[in-house]
């Protein structure tokens, strides 16, 4: 069985390295997949699509800015008799969209789903739309950084990692708290490290929506990651302002 795990660009060329917000979400489901399928991740901002390889399930998580190019690869795939699943906001958000131009769609966090539609996959029984409960943080699976991807990827100045999901706060802008949830979750710090280390880099994005949610979590974070010797940046909210010391 072989899978690919497609983040779709927004433009139609690529985009120089130092503009690309990593895509951490198709490597956190290469940790979720079984060791004996065959899988193969393409950041699309960053190389391209080989469309003469044959997959039997091609796995494309969607944003709204790159839906509409999603929904093209989607159809050269199908067209080769590939299953498709579509994922990420925009599919969790308009989930009969997206099933128009797929196989399934998994809405929400994929992390639950995931297993249960690889094995209905096998055993031909998918289903049109996965929905499962949020994920236990405590027992999430570290990305799997070390998988044989395009060179380009692999030369990515800036990983990303996160720490947290969910926001307490109902932005009307923003759509991480009706996808995420407003009770914050937090990964085990130790988890977050070991993460850091296996990307073997100098330079992080943090992929957090506001990485100081919580402070005090925060705090214990920062200054574990003190001893790390690497440069990074993230968002938060200017609440960060309120606490002079911890900012």
């Amino acid at each position: 069985m072989k899978i690919l795990l497609v983040s779709p660009r927004s433009t139609e060329n690529k985009l120089p390295v130092g503009l690309v917000i990593p895509q951490l979400a198709l490597h956190i489901l290469a940790a979720l997949t079984p060791d004996d399928i065959e899988v193969d991740i393409v950041d699309e901002q960053l190389s391209d699509i080989d469309y003469s390889s044959n997959y039997d399930l091609v796995g494309i998580s969607i944003m709204t800015a790159n839906a509409l190019r999603g929904y093209r690869t989607a159809k050269r795939f199908k067209e080769k008799g590939s299953k498709i699943v579509f994922g990420g906001i925009h599919a969790s958000v308009l989930p009969e969209e997206a099933i128009k131009h797929g196989d399934t769609v998994v809405i929400g966090e994929a992390e639950n789903s995931w297993p249960i539609l690889l094995e209905d996959f096998k055993n031909n029984t998918l289903k049109k739309f996965y929905k499962c409960a949020a994920p236990d943080l405590t027992k999430a699976p570290l990305p799997k950084r070390n998988m044989k991807i395009d060179k380009n990827v692999l030369g990515l100045q800036w990983p990303g990692f996160y720490t947290t999901k969910g926001c307490p706060y109902s932005c009307e802008f923003c759509s991480v708290s009706n996808v995420y949830g407003r009770k914050i979750r937090h990964l085990p710090i130790p988890t977050v490290i070991k993460d850091i280390e296996n990307a073997k880099s100098k330079f992080f994005l943090a992929l957090d929506d506001n990485i100081q949610a919580n402070p005090k979590y925060a705090a214990e974070l920062f200054k574990a990651m003190a001893d790390l010797n690497i440069k990074w940046g993230g968002q938060c909210t200017v609440k960060i302002a309120d606490n002079r010391e911890f900012l």
